[in-house]
């Protein structure tokens, strides 16, 4: 496995733990953490972004596609993934598909989370560019 395979799966692997323990309120009685704390669904959209962004470079990496719109495109990406999903958190609210103890979204906290998802995938970018970066400077090919 590659060195940006195990941050993928460390990033997964939290995600995954983020998203059982909030769902079946693991640390907090029962309750879902979703309604409990409210600044949870911004750590779990954070961390969604990514991982989406880690697993889609680790399949450039492996494909040895990655040029300089990728630096670019990945982050687009994600952020479609993210506007996709608040759009269906839109329509569950509005047409009462689930009940608001479960799922309560509005127009702010749809634009907030794509906004998350965007700094999460450019965080996760940010740090494939460092490791590419001091992989090639370690081989001698400059930057």
């Amino acid at each position: 496995m590659t060195a940006w395979g195990r941050v993928a799966a460390i990033l997964l692997s939290a995600f995954l733990f983020l998203q059982v323990s909030g769902q079946f309120g693991v640390f907090t009685g029962g309750v879902n953490t979703y309604t409990l704390v409210a600044s949870f669904d911004v750590y779990t959209h954070a961390l969604g972004a990514a991982v989406l962004g880690a697993l889609l470079l680790q399949y450039i990496t492996l494909s040895r596609k990655y040029d300089l719109l990728w630096r670019f495109w990945v982050p687009f990406q994600v952020a479609v993934v993210g506007a996709a999903w608040e759009l269906i958190e839109l329509i569950i609210t509005w047409f009462g598909l689930l009940p608001p103890t479960q799922m309560w979204a509005t127009i702010e906290n749809s634009i907030q989370d794509v906004f998350v998802d965007f700094l999460g995938v450019c965080a996760v970018s940010f740090l494939y560019e460092l490791m590419e970066e001091n992989k090639a400077g370690s081989r001698g090919v400059p930057p």
